[in-house]
């Protein structure tokens, strides 16, 4: 009798469910509040968890406020956050396009929309007095409660 040795590929896909095996075909055991079902070093964090890059294990919790970590397989906050357990706002547009400022604890609005809630218009108004010898040139900023 001849006994076939399995290829990386068939033990994969045996330990689909149960076990990851890194890129070195060193398994371990999935870690806590992953999921492994689609074998290799895919780990698909869940929702509420969060860890550094799609190369590390580490899991852990966003215990001040869980539902800014979403989960999955990249590491995704919600909408304006980044960082560390998403509890950071996106001030200078690294990640989300627009700057985020905060708004409470752990929770960020986009500058843009922080200026229109506070109840007051901001508008520019140019005067120019060209009467005089040289002519001369005024900005001036309004702020106007709505």
């Amino acid at each position: 009798f001849f006994f076939k040795q399995k290829t990386a590929y068939e033990m994969l896909r045996s330990l689909v469910g149960s076990e990851m095996c890194i890129r070195d075909r060193q398994c371990s055991l999935c870690p806590q509040h992953a999921n492994c079902s689609q074998g290799g070093s895919h780990i698909e964090i869940d929702p509420g968890y969060w860890r550094y890059s799609t190369t590390n294990d580490t899991i852990l919790y966003c215990a001040n406020k869980p539902e800014n970590c979403l989960g999955g397989f990249e590491v995704r906050c919600s909408e304006g956050l980044i960082g560390p357990l998403c509890e950071t706002c996106d001030l200078k547009s690294q990640v989300w396009g627009y700057s985020y400022t905060q708004n409470g604890k752990f929770a960020c609005q986009r500058c843009i929309d922080s200026v229109s809630n506070t109840g007051f218009t901001l508008s520019l108004i140019h005067i120019s007095e060209p009467t005089r010898l040289l002519s001369i040139s005024y900005a001036v900023f309004c702020l106007k409660k709505k």
